[in-house]
């Protein structure tokens, strides 16, 4: 499942929320923690739907990408994310 808002981030009040809680993971630059929030907000309210093959693939920068420094492959985890170092989906 895509899913494109048209390059814009809703910035509703779990977007919000989940951004701000995402600090502790992760410092990235304000739009890219909003952007994560975002993803992160987004894959939580479809896998509670059922929603089972969810991923996320952003190939301009490592800044997303779960490392042994970071936290992220567990907030990826815990949202029913699966990060992907490509757009090639299994």
């Amino acid at each position: 499942m895509v899913l494109d808002h048209g390059g814009q981030v809703p910035p509703s009040q779990a977007v919000i929320q989940r951004t701000l809680s995402i600090f502790p993971v992760k410092s990235l630059p304000p739009f890219d923690e909003m952007v994560l929030g975002a993803v992160l907000t987004h894959a939580e309210a479809l896998s509670a739907r059922g929603e089972t093959e969810l991923f996320f693939c952003n190939l301009n920068a490592k800044d997303f990408e779960p490392t042994a420094g970071n936290e992220l492959g567990n907030a990826y985890a815990a949202s029913g994310l699966r990060y992907l170092d490509s757009f090639s989906v299994p």
